[in-house]
């Protein structure tokens, strides 16, 4: 499992590069990922960019908010 945690939102210079970057790395991994971060920082854009640049992205992308749960 890889894990991608944010304190703040996914933008800016140095942090939205560094984001994409990482993007890349967990997309091109075979394996599962969590994303945390607090409310409103991008966490389902995350993973949309991940599912889109992997593999996978063929296959329908399955989100789940665990705080529903």
């Amino acid at each position: 499992m890889i894990l991608v945690r944010r304190r703040g939102p996914a933008t800016g210079r140095e942090g939205g590069l560094s984001m994409l970057h990482r993007i890349g790395l967990v997309a091109a991994a075979d394996t599962t990922v969590l994303i945390e971060g607090e409310s409103g920082v991008g966490k389902e854009l995350v993973a949309a960019s991940i599912h889109g640049r992997s593999p996978r992205s063929d296959h329908q992308q399955v989100t789940i908010d665990c705080a529903t749960l």
